[in-house]
């Protein structure tokens, strides 16, 4: 492991506030289960979850919630999930505001090099 891996890890918090999203017109909070595995992975590993959500697969709607989730300091990370096909592309453009660059597919390639030439503590899917 690289120095600097190791500088992250130390300087890293052990556990982070979370906010659970998920992205779809059919699902309801009690039959996500998606969302819930997300939510009971983060809790088993010490994570807190302080909100969890499910939003209909409408740009307008997952902007806003989003803008409203990242309005402060009570979250430090905010999960997405759901949204298969074309919904993910509406994920996309709702959130384009925040994304610089998206290469569809890019990731597939660079997520194992990045973990084997960096030794990555963290990697980003989009």
């Amino acid at each position: 492991m690289s120095q600097s891996t190791q500088q992250h890890r130390h300087a890293a918090p052990q556990a982070v506030r979370c906010a659970v999203v998920t992205v779809s017109d059919t699902r309801t909070l009690e039959s996500d289960r998606g969302g819930q595995l997300l939510e009971e992975s983060l809790s088993a590993a010490g994570h807190t979850v302080t909100r969890r959500e499910v939003v209909p697969d409408a740009p307008s709607r997952i902007r806003a919630l989003v803008e409203e989730l990242a309005d402060g300091t009570a979250l430090d990370a905010i999960l997405i999930t759901g949204g298969t096909g074309i919904v993910v592309y509406v994920i996309l453009s709702a959130l384009a505001v925040w994304v610089f660059a998206v290469s569809p597919g890019w990731h597939l390639v660079s997520l194992p090099l990045v973990a084997v030439l960096v030794g990555a503590g963290a990697t980003f899917w989009a």
